[in-house]
């Protein structure tokens, strides 16, 4: 079973900044892993998109969530990564640095689930 784990970018001020294709793949996913579940949850809300499970994925608790959203996603689910506003920086294909869910996709770099697939959905239409 083949899971898959989409970073997706969001707004920074304009809500009308959030593509179609951002708001897919937030709506489509079984989890969403972001820094403030309540401003993730604002900005689903204000955007009138149906919320999928919101888990929170900041400094504090990104290392004991980081194994259970792997496996969610090593499981087959599709597990959505946001920051509070704008793209995560420092993309790489496998993790991200210095930003909310930099060790949770380290920990599946260093876990190299081969069934794991890691994309990349920027919010600006």
């Amino acid at each position: 079973m083949s899971g898959k784990i989409v970073v997706v970018g969001t707004p920074i001020g304009n809500l009308g900044d959030m593509s179609p294709r951002a708001a897919a793949a937030l709506t489509s996913a079984d989890v969403v892993a972001c820094e403030d579940t309540r401003r993730t949850g604002r900005l689903f809300q204000l955007l009138g998109l149906t919320a999928p499970r919101l888990v929170r994925l900041d400094d504090h608790a990104e290392a004991a969530e980081a194994p259970r959203l792997v496996a969610r996603a090593a499981a087959g689910e599709t597990v959505a990564v946001v920051s509070d506003a704008g793209n995560n920086c420092c993309f790489h294909v496998f993790f991200l640095i210095l930003d909310p869910g930099s060790f949770f996709l380290g920990k599946r770099r260093t876990n190299m689930n081969r069934h794991i697939v890691t994309t990349r959905v920027f919010h600006a239409a």
